[in-house]
């Protein structure tokens, strides 16, 4: 019984299985070579009956096979029909046979249960393959199958098209160098074993959505011409996309990746949307180019407070792309030597990029320097300055103690050039402190000398001191009394007046960031 509550069929009922396995199932751990060529021959001589000379030909070239096994109908006719009968009625009963399948009638497998390894391994399925609800318990092979078109029958509407909808696979499941002339769907299908797809052609749409990848699954090598989907799928572990091309539009919105993801070298030449996908672990897209416009938008990379790798080294973005609201949680996005394109668009808040000491700071600083350069060209200074402020803080990260100082004084005093209230505070402090200091010491030198002495002396000196650019030491104070004043207090008006200038500096610059005085 499947999960849905289905009853699933025993896949010897099946006319078209017994087809398949015409000399015998798959019964040992292993494939049996020398009956699966058995049975393939048999099956692609019925499964070709009808093509031209030309399809015969290009159907035996794309799988492999020599012509003879695809053009051996007339031949094979009698002895075919013949071992269906017998093995149907062998299995099940002789009442249970109700003939040969019609080569113009869709291969209708849905519902079955697989029992034993299914190797269809160089098959030509001409017409529309239906696997729908299928379970397969043991492994399944269409390495180097072919899912093609077929001349158009009156009971085959849709020739060539391969379902896989909300099938099983429980073993490893093997589709190498297979070739999908039409649709290919396997929506809501589950992978428990491994998912090979190498070097794999889809010609036309491919249908992957809310399909579960529980075991390793390669895509290596595959070609998309057409539209591929795999809207809300799941990859329970490591997955790999590398050197793949999308000739169509490819389509991972809302996809999880809970293990290691590799789209190294892929090639998108069409849309690729990433939205509010998952990267739970690591992921490179090192050396892949997006040809056409590229969506990460509200994405999420890696798991907070884990050191895990988002690479994007050596990528091309020949057209715009959006980072908008992505979150990335373990570690900065890696661009080195990535060419990205004047509108890409990242957020510039906070909360969407890591904190903590798992970071790397050299590779973190190098990220927020080529994301500030872009949104530099982009004429977005608020962003721009978001990002230099945090290649500032890995800067402070980096070398030795002295190496760093200038950077968190720097940050510290300033918050790097974009605070307004940080330095005037230290300015206030500054004059504060100082003035204190002067009027203990003016207060008591006064009383010493019987003068008359007020507290507004020590504190319009110390602003004049720190602003003397103004000029009040000359109107507000006699040349006398600054003459007479403790050596000491001198002293300390000079420090005030050099340790002023770099806060007036910052204040300065915290105002021109703030309002754009460029």
């Amino acid at each position: 019984m499947s999960e849905t509550g289905r009853v699933l069929k025993p896949a010897n009922e099946n006319p078209w299985y017994v087809l398949m396995t015409l000399y015998g199932e798959q019964e040992g751990e292993e494939i049996d070579e020398a009956l699966h060529e058995k049975n393939r021959a048999a099956w692609n001589a019925w499964a070709c009956q009808s093509l031209s000379v030309e399809e015969q030909v290009s159907a035996a070239a794309s799988v492999e096979v020599a012509l003879t096994e695809v053009q051996d109908w007339n031949q094979q006719r009698e002895e075919i029909v013949s071992r269906h009968r017998t093995a149907t009625e062998a299995r099940n009963g002789a009442e249970h046979y109700t003939g040969l399948p019609l080569i113009d009638e869709q291969m209708e497998l849905s519902g079955i249960s697989f029992s034993h390894i299914v190797c269809c391994k160089k098959f030509v399925f001409p017409v529309v393959s239906q696997f729908k609800l299928a379970s397969f318990e043991r492994d399944a092979w269409f390495d180097n199958a072919m899912f093609g078109d077929a001349p158009t029958f009156s009971g085959a509407k849709f020739n060539g098209h391969a379902r896989f909808d909300s099938a099983k696979f429980v073993g490893g499941a093997s589709f190498h160098l297979a070739i999908f002339d039409r649709d290919s769907r396997f929506s809501s299908s589950q992978f428990f074993g491994g998912a090979i797809f190498k070097s794999t052609l889809f010609r036309e749409m491919a249908m992957f959505d809310g399909v579960m990848f529980s075991g390793h699954t390669s895509f290596d090598l595959a070609e998309f011409v057409n539209k591929t989907v795999f809207h809300h799928a799941i990859f329970v572990t490591d997955v790999r996309f590398i050197s793949v091309v999308f000739d169509g539009d490819a389509e991972f919105r809302i996809t999880t990746f809970a293990g290691k993801a590799n789209f190294g070298s892929t090639k998108f030449n069409r849309e690729a949307r990433f939205d509010e996908a998952k990267f739970q672990s690591e992921l490179t897209f090192s050396k892949a180019v997006f040809g056409g416009l590229s969506y990460f938008a509200a994405t999420k990379f890696g798991v907070v407070g884990v050191a895990l790798r988002a690479t994007f080294n050596d990528c091309r973005f020949l057209q715009s792309c959006s980072f908008g609201a992505s979150e990335f949680l373990s570690s900065y996005p890696e661009f080195s030597g990535a060419v990205l394109h004047d509108k890409t668009t990242f957020t510039a808040k906070s909360q969407f990029w890591p904190q903590g000491k798992h970071l790397d700071p050299d590779q973190a600083k190098a990220t927020c320097a080529a994301i500030r350069h872009n949104l530099g060209k982009q004429g977005l200074p608020e962003e721009e300055h978001f990002f230099f402020r945090r290649e500032m803080g890995f800067a402070a990260q980096i070398g030795g103690w002295w190496q760093r100082l200038p950077y968190r004084v720097f940050g510290a005093i300033s918050d790097f050039g974009y605070s307004i209230q940080r330095p005037a505070l230290w300015l206030f402090g500054l004059w504060l402190g100082v003035a204190m200091i002067n009027h203990v010491v003016l207060q008591w030198a006064a009383s010493r000398q019987g003068l008359d002495y007020h507290a507004v002396q020590a504190f319009g000196l110390s602003f004049a001191n720190q602003f003397p650019v103004f000029g009040l030491q000359g109107r507000w104070f006699s040349v006398k009394f600054l003459g007479d004043l403790n050596p000491w207090l001198k002293a300390l008006g000079g420090v005030q007046t050099v340790v002023s200038l770099p806060l007036l500096f910052f204040f300065a610059l915290g105002l021109r960031t703030r309002f754009r005085m460029r």
